[in-house]
């Protein structure tokens, strides 16, 4: 399961700000974004293909001119 919620920090606490599906107890992994700023509408997707390149520079030529043009 995924969701993503509105919280408040109070005194060290993240507080929900609607009530969440979860048992007593579960375990959970939160990533924290502070509000207020323009999102990223590609941020959920960067570094998702992490090939190990830094740069896809060193074989340009290949993809936009390939060899085989027919």
């Amino acid at each position: 399961m995924s969701v993503t919620i509105a919280a408040t920090y109070e005194n060290g606490v993240l507080k929900p700000q609607q009530p969440l599906e979860l048992a007593e107890g579960a375990q959970v992994q939160v990533t924290i974004r502070a509000g207020g700023g323009a999102l990223d509408p590609l941020g959920d997707v960067i570094g998702i293909c992490e090939s190990g390149r830094a740069t896809g520079a060193d074989e340009h030529n290949r993809y936009i001119y390939p060899a085989d043009r027919s």
